[in-house]
């Protein structure tokens, strides 16, 4: 495990999975396709910041980032890695009132929510509080802007439904990711701040 800690005092973070380059490009070719239908109103995350999440933790104290990282390290611990691929498209909150577009996943899912749910009981001591509601693995493609228009959220469920992907895209899911996210004018900046290693290994 590799710890790199910035020097400012309060970091915004969130613990997830970085994608491959071959996923990262499936990716941006959907979106692509899902935007040349003119959602105005849609922020379209970078191709190069897509991930999946596991835990937003939200401001933490720079001092606490050691004691998270050891927290990721249990609970990887005996972890080996598995494989995840691309599913469905989907959006919260719902079909009519789209706010998040997403792409589900598939493969070794049961893994993945598995070791979300040892991230949560390693974390709690430290104060980060268990995800009240069921973890819905996804990888969120874009969001939508407060302005957005009733017939641009109407067109964007719709395309949700009528979009037919070709093939699917995948990655072996071998680190599971401490990031750093730095808000900008012109979208989050995300930086790793350490690497934990899903090695299988108990000791």
């Amino acid at each position: 495990m590799n710890t790199r800690v910035d020097s400012k005092e309060q970091i915004r973070s969130f613990i997830a999975i970085e994608l491959s380059a071959g996923l990262k490009r499936y990716l941006g070719d959907v979106q692509e396709k899902l935007k040349s239908a003119g959602c105005s109103s849609v922020k379209w995350v970078a191709v190069d910041s897509i991930h999946l999440t596991l835990k937003f933790l939200g401001n933490i104290p720079e001092k606490n980032v050691p004691q998270i990282a050891d927290a990721i390290g249990r609970a990887c611990l005996g972890q080996s890695p598995f494989r995840l691929t691309t599913a469905n498209l989907g959006v919260f909150p719902g079909i009519k009132r789209p706010r998040v577009l997403w792409i589900a996943v598939n493969g070794e899912v049961e893994r993945l929510v598995k070791l979300q749910q040892r991230m949560d009981i390693q974390l709690e001591p430290l104060g980060y509080e268990k995800e009240k509601r069921p973890f819905s693995p996804h990888i969120t493609l874009a969001r939508t802007r407060d302005r957005i228009r009733p017939d641009e959220q109407a067109l964007l469920g719709k395309l949700t439904q009528e979009t037919v992907l070709n093939g699917s895209a995948g990655v072996d899911v071998c680190e599971i990711s401490l990031m750093k996210s730095r808000l900008m004018p012109g979208g989050a900046i995300y930086t790793k701040i350490t690497a934990t290693q899903l090695t299988g290994n108990q000791t």
